[in-house]
């Protein structure tokens, strides 16, 4: 890990928000009343970070052990800089 990497978490609450249909899943963002789509692959991190704060490149690194078409650290980097802008996710201090 970089010593200058942000380390990221989701809220746990905002589990309560989603619904999966037919592999996409939507969340309702209660302080700002809107709805997000997320794929699989957003839908997985920002589960993760529900689950644990980690940085882009712990999130990297656990998707490419898990095998398949693993995306990159900058696709990663990419995908938390659009969940941070969204109110998905919040950086640890």
């Amino acid at each position: 890990m970089r010593a200058q990497e942000t380390r990221w978490s989701a809220d746990t609450q905002l589990r309560q928000y989603w619904r999966c249909w037919d592999g996409e899943t939507m969340v309702f963002l209660p302080k700002s009343g809107e709805t997000h789509c997320l794929n699989a692959l957003a839908a997985s991190v920002l589960q993760r970070l529900g689950e644990c704060a980690m940085t882009a490149s712990e999130l990297s690194a656990l998707l490419q052990n898990e095998g398949g078409d693993a995306p990159n650290s900058q696709e990663i980097d990419a995908l938390l800089r659009q969940f941070d802008e969204l109110g998905l996710i919040s950086p640890l201090a």
